[in-house]
């Protein structure tokens, strides 16, 4: 085996001008010299996922190729490569500033996860999901396979035991499983990252690994089927009166036959309130609306229609959550965007 560290490809070209490969969607060993090819993949993987330490087989040729589609603030990557072993070491964690998730599902070949005392070995279907805060291994035999990167945020704000289920396998024969399977290679193969769904898309990618994982780790009681229910319900509501100004989460018990009580307990379950899953979802319908709107509308107007009234509490929230002021995402969403790799 031959250990390759992160940061090991110089990325110049012959002419010696730094590579500009965050404006490609495909990247390949196909035409790299042999002799760069362990350090060039192994930058690859570390810019597209998370920096990690790589290990490659020296008895065999390496080839691999990647195909990077930016959905939304969700990447969704194919990956098709030869044997290689990757481990996200303590050193790498706190050198890197990643925070998100990366949903693992094999369509040839075979992937083994490592984490948190958990060995989970995949075969095509199957789902897993990693967390990048902590160290990790990932066995990969001659494999195809699509990866979705996810920010912490968003999952927990779906899913808020996300941690606890890392490295643990969700078969590919699940109801949701499927239909998580079916829409991310659908994603891959359809999907044009240039256009404005994309970033609407990325909810429902999200919001399906978080059901894929529900159902195989969470449901386990009648009471706690019953509440899931209950959630399902007061969030279709929330979701189709997002953009009504008279609508608050009070009135959500008794439009689907609850008490306030039993609401709130049902919520509970998932580690978040009904109140702050609302606002969730109009922080990001205002963040969709201000990255598509192309400088339509501003921001005070755009917090107005997503129900915010306190401009000022928009802008706060809005910052604690993203990381830039509304201002700076209305500025991005006036140009066109290039997904860059991480």
């Amino acid at each position: 085996m031959r250990r390759i560290p992160c940061g090991s490809f110089r990325r110049t070209t012959r002419a010696g001008t730094e590579l500009r490969e965050e404006t490609v969607q495909s990247l390949s060993t196909q035409r790299i010299p042999s002799k760069d090819i362990l350090a060039y993949w192994s930058d690859v993987v570390c810019r597209t996922y998370a920096p990690v330490t790589a290990d490659f087989p020296t008895d065999r040729p390496f080839a691999a190729r990647l195909d990077i589609k930016q959905i939304g603030r969700t990447s969704l990557t194919r990956v098709r490569s030869s044997d290689a072993l990757y481990r996200r070491t303590p050193d790498n964690i706190r050198t890197s500033q990643t925070d998100d998730y990366l949903l693992a599902l094999p369509l040839k070949g075979q992937q083994a996860f490592s984490q948190a005392g958990r060995t989970t070995r995949l075969g095509a279907g199957d789902l897993c999901l990693i967390d990048t805060a902590r160290p990790y291994d990932l066995s990969c035999e001659d494999y195809e396979a699509l990866h979705l990167k996810v920010p912490r945020a968003e999952l927990d704000l779906r899913l808020p035991r996300a941690e606890a289920v890392s490295a643990m396998r969700v078969a590919a024969a699940g109801r949701y499983a499927r239909l998580a399977s079916t829409m991310l290679r659908a994603t891959m193969e359809t999907v044009d990252s240039n256009d404005s769904a994309p970033l609407m898309l990325s909810s429902t990618l999200i919001d399906l690994v978080a059901l894929a994982f529900d159902e195989c780790f969470n449901g386990i009681s009648e009471g706690d089927g019953r509440y899931g229910r209950i959630v399902e319900q007061a969030q279709a509501m929330i979701r189709e009166r997002l953009f009504d100004p008279d609508f608050d989460v009070a009135c959500v018990p008794s439009a689907i036959g609850v008490s306030a009580r039993t609401l709130s307990r049902a919520f509970a379950q998932r580690g978040i309130t009904p109140a702050k899953w609302m606002w969730g979802q109009r922080l990001e319908a205002a963040r969709t609306m201000l990255r598509t709107g192309n400088g339509r509308h501003s921001v005070s107007e755009v917090a107005m229609k997503c129900g915010f009234n306190d401009f000022s509490h928009f802008s706060r929230a809005f910052k604690a959550r993203y990381g830039q002021t509304p201002s700076a995402t209305l500025g991005e969403g006036r140009c066109p965007e290039v997904a860059p790799l991480h």
